[in-house]
Order: structure tokens, then sequence, then C-alpha cells
């Protein structure tokens, strides 16, 4: 059983303080200066084992970072938007099976989920105040799996590796999300002599694309 916290800050990106334009007043920059850090809390817990043919690993973890700004679109206009806090809560999985019975074979998964939100998230628009708050943070899929299998020996090996990513939203405003997407690739190979092996491989099998929403 382990567990790990962590409380740490960043400070603004350069780009953060760079103007994207001058208004009419081209003492005034349409970038307020940044005053906080971001500050950034995290903690995992978690339980392992592992034997002689398989090992497992299960963690929980949960991280808030406050103070959050990030690139976005107000308009036509690229900026820095303040999104208040993000929270990231989730858990992992890990899975490794070596039998010994089988030298050389392998079967590898692992499993993430997390929700995720912006917290303390308004923007005025128009003079309208829109509460944004439980908005999904952009770019952070719920869902993320791989998975391979393999054998690998003196004389010969092959492999199947597949990664797996569900839809996450594109922007802080989940207008568009993006789709979700597998890859799956394949690898094998043979020693020939001492030195020589000759490797073919083939990505995106099932060669699958997918429309935004």
């Amino acid at each position: 059983i382990y567990g790990n916290f962590t409380s740490s800050f960043r400070a603004p990106d350069f780009g953060t303080y760079t103007p994207v334009r001058f208004l009419a007043d081209t003492t005034i920059l349409d970038k307020p200066r940044v005053e906080n850090n971001e500050d950034i809390t995290s903690f995992e817990v978690g339980f392992r084992k592992s034997t002689e043919d398989w090992s497992l690993d299960l963690g929980f973890f949960n991280t808030v970072i406050a103070n959050r700004v990030v690139p976005a679109f107000v308009g036509a206009i690229a900026t820095q938007v303040p999104v208040g806090d993000n929270r990231i809560t989730g858990a992992e999985i890990n899975f490794i099976y070596t039998p010994q019975s089988v030298s050389g074979l392998y079967i590898r998964t692992s499993l993430t989920y997390q929700n995720t939100s912006y917290t303390d998230f308004e923007r005025v628009v128009d003079g309208a105040t829109l509460n944004l708050s439980g908005n999904r943070i952009a770019n952070v899929p719920p869902l993320i799996w791989n998975f391979s299998v393999g054998y690998d020996s003196d004389r010969f090996g092959i492999n199947i590796n597949n990664n797996f990513v569900s839809a996450r939203p594109i922007d802080i405003y989940n207008t568009f999300d993006y789709p979700s997407r597998s890859l799956m690739d394949a690898n094998a190979y043979v020693n020939i002599i001492k030195g020589l092996r000759v490797k073919v491989g083939v990505q995106n099998l099932t060669n699958v694309t997918h429309a935004a929403s």
C-alpha cells in the first residue's frame, strides 16, 4: 500500500504577459497582468501486488490546480482566460501477465478513468455573467486504455498494441468534442543470424477516422 502528497506552484508562462493587440489607447493592453501563481495540490493512494506470473497496481488520485489561466479564443481573438480552479479525480489500474510456464509471452494493460471539471469559472459576455463551473477540462479524456500482447524469443517475436482515448472537449467552453479514437498496430521480427534481424510492422490496422462533434 502506498501514498504520496504534493503541494507546489507554477509561475505563469511568458505568453500570459504578451499582448495579442493594443486597445484604442495604445498604452493599454488587452491582457491583464496575472498576479497569482498556479497552486497545485495532489494526492494519490494505491495498492501494489506482484507474483512470479503477474503484477497489479491500482491507484486513486485527486489533483486541484488553483488560479488556472489557459489560452483560448474570446470571439476571434486569442488570449489568456482565467478559468478558476481545475479538479481531476480518477483511478488507474495496471496489470502485467508474464507466465513462467510460457517464457516470452506477455500481456500488459492499463486503464485510466478520470473526472475533470472547472470550478469557480465565470465569464462576462455582453454584460451577462455566465457560470461555466462544472465544464470539463479541455483536451483531457475521461478514459484511456492501453493493451499489448506479444511473444519474444531468441528466434522471433510478435506483438499487437492498442491505444484507446475517449472523446474529450476541444475548448474550455465545451462547445465541441474531439472524437474518441483507437489506434492499433502490429509488429513481427525474425532473427536471421546473430546481429541481423528482419522486422515488419503495420500501424493503424483498423484505419478508422472520425469527425469532431
